[in-house]
């Protein structure tokens, strides 16, 4: 009998091991909607044909990130800069680029006759987000605009609603309608406070297998020259 728990003991370090070493091939990537989704594959593509090591990518809201880096559940993070994240001296941070939006207004609103409009000037407007847009910079505009911010998830429906000059379609810069100057106009909001800085972070501590790979290929792949807030 003892030999027989003995042996179920050196199973169990063996198989212990054994994963142990398959995790450190394999790094986890938790990431918030955003143009980080339009490179996600070709970043992951290119890490894996230089390396040994697999990539599991991770959609995650931005209040579970920090959550997740510190214990353990993920090695790298696609998030925003926030001030946590600034201030936690266990993670290894770097701002990667500034994400900006932009609006579509009917082409016949006398808004679009203005150089940089701000905000303020769409207080009254009814305004439907083309995707959801993210927490503090929805309720940014919220705090702005009288009527609530609705939601679509379709292109095709966003231009329906401005063809027929039902209101205006606010997105991120990475999501683009087809050009239609008879009926719309494309308005940047980059002179706005509407932005956020996404950076990658992963914990200073973190050894797997190739994780410096990743970081080259973040930074190749990812980084932009730009003023960050």
């Amino acid at each position: 009998e003892a030999t027989k728990i003995i042996d179920q003991f050196d199973e169990t370090v063996r198989l212990f091991h054994k994963q142990s070493e398959s995790n450190h091939f394999i790094i986890r990537i938790g990431y918030v909607e955003s143009y980080i989704s339009q490179v996600l594959t070709l970043l992951i593509q290119s890490f894996e044909n230089q390396s040994d090591s697999i990539v599991e990518p991770i959609l995650m809201e931005e209040s579970e990130i920090l959550n997740a880096l510190t214990t353990d559940q993920i090695d790298i993070a696609f998030t925003d800069l926030s001030n946590d994240i600034k201030q936690n001296r266990e993670l290894k941070v770097n701002a990667l680029f500034e994400e900006n939006y932009h609006i579509y207004a009917p082409k016949d609103a006398p808004i679009t006759m203005a150089t940089h409009p701000p905000l303020v000037q769409f207080s009254n407007k009814t305004i439907y987000e083309l995707y959801p847009l993210p927490s503090h910079i929805k309720q940014t505009l919220a705090n702005i605009v009288v009527k609530p911010i609705r939601t679509i998830t379709h292109p095709q429906l966003a231009q329906y609603i401005l063809n027929k000059e039902r209101g205006y379609i606010i997105a991120a810069s990475y999501h683009l309608l087809d050009k239609n100057p008879d009926k719309w106009v494309d308005i940047s909001l980059g002179h706005t406070e509407l932005k956020r800085t996404i950076c990658s972070v992963m914990r200073q501590d973190n050894r797997k297998n190739d994780i410096r790979l990743m970081l080259s290929m973040i930074d190749q792949l990812l980084s932009r020259s730009t003023t960050y807030h």
